[in-house]
């Protein structure tokens, strides 16, 4: 199951809870602009077979790489990541038997319930951690206020620059898609008059041989 997620660089923090069964994977997609900072974390919420089974996450960038994956070894954990160019990134999960589970147990747990599960995703000024920033440079809160309202201004202009080629990209592909059509459509009315005169030539001929013209 594949379910896109419209984002813009400076998208607030977006959760997103399911219900997920057994060996049943579910994705969704994101689309970042380039050089954005993006964090998430996942959460195992249900009880239920937190001994035995384990959440496979996986994220993939627009070419299909992998940029992060946890090998299904927990049921929590948080990531990060820095896009390296603008598109939608894909983020699957697929509940799984945790390393180590034998045949038997497998067999106990078969009719346990879905279990409950959240991915919350965070992404440009809302990824920066401030509070940590501010320690580390020693910033005042002014600087911090000021640092925060300069990082949404790039990320609106990253936003604006990513939306302006993904415009471009679909106005040249239009543009290449009418020229095809349109010479397409005159190739075609030249084969069609060019079966027309060659009918008639063909006819003419027979005619003449028949002797009726």
């Amino acid at each position: 199951v594949v379910v896109a997620v419209a984002a813009a660089a400076a998208a607030p923090a977006r959760a997103l809870s399911m219900l997920l069964p057994m060996n049943k994977r579910k994705c969704f997609r994101q689309e970042f602009a380039d050089d954005v900072l993006a964090k998430g974390s996942y959460e195992v919420r249900s009880a239920e077979g937190m001994t035995i089974k384990a959440l496979h996450v996986v994220v993939r960038d627009p070419d299909d790489a992998v940029v992060y994956d946890n090998g299904g070894l927990g049921n929590d954990g948080t990531f990060g990541f820095t896009t390296t160019f603008g598109g939608e990134y894909t983020f699957c999960l697929e509940d799984r038997w945790a390393q180590g589970v034998k045949k038997k147990q497998r067999k106990a747990a078969r009719d346990l319930p879905p279990r409950h599960v959240t991915l919350t995703l965070h992404s440009g000024v809302d990824a920066i951690d401030y509070e940590a920033l501010a320690k580390k440079e020693h910033m005042s809160e002014l600087d911090v206020q000021l640092k925060r309202i300069e990082d949404q201004v790039n990320a609106i202009v990253k936003d604006f620059e990513h939306m302006r080629g993904r415009e471009e990209r679909h106005r040249s592909t239009n543009e290449s898609t009418f020229s095809r059509v349109s010479w397409f459509s005159v190739a075609s009315i030249m084969i069609l008059f060019g079966l027309g005169a060659w009918q008639v030539y063909h006819m003419r001929v027979f005619f003449k041989r028949k002797k009726l013209l």
